[in-house]
């Protein structure tokens, strides 16, 4: 994936507020989009990702012209995710991405993931509301890429406002 690529649909099993649910970017046409995709859960690099993700939902969730969705992906079950979600109160969906349909899609698996045991890179994807790629975070700071998410979803907010 690169900026400007249309995303491709999926349909797979996700965990979201205790519940398994199928989810597909179908769901979310007209809203953009966060998703994370980040190697594996219970993992503190992962857990910190996640909780930053949380502590910011107050700005995804504000009434603003085009509603925000997160979604995070991994390469992990849906009863992980379930219990990854429970521990940290993670109030958005995690994506079980097992057979790696969003990692080849989009690009997320390393070389060595292909010939060894699993492994993905932590890349986030802001996604406008029509379905396209807007931004790509591949090397961040995980103390500080949530906060440059929010700041350029606010300028891409204000930018689409400006369409209407």
């Amino acid at each position: 994936m690169k900026i400007g690529d249309r995303v491709p649909d999926f349909q797979l099993p996700a965990a979201e507020q205790g519940v398994k649910k199928m989810i597909s970017m179908k769901d979310y046409q007209g809203a953009f989009v966060v998703l994370f995709y980040y190697p594996k859960d219970h993992t503190p690099f992962c857990t910190e990702q996640n909780c930053s993700f949380r502590d910011h939902m107050d700005f995804f969730e504000l009434d603003l012209p085009y509603r925000c969705v997160v979604l995070g992906v991994s390469p992990d079950s849906v009863v992980s995710h379930l219990r990854f979600a429970r521990k940290n109160r993670l109030p958005f969906p995690l994506i079980s991405d097992e057979d790696f349909t969003i990692a080849d899609r989009f690009g997320t698996r390393t070389e060595e993931s292909l010939i060894s045991s699993p492994a993905v890179q932590r890349i986030t994807y802001l996604i406008d509301p029509s379905g396209v790629v807007e931004r790509i975070y591949r090397v961040m700071d995980i103390s500080t890429h949530v906060a440059e998410v929010v700041q350029d979803l606010r300028t891409e907010q204000q930018r689409w406002s400006r369409r209407e």
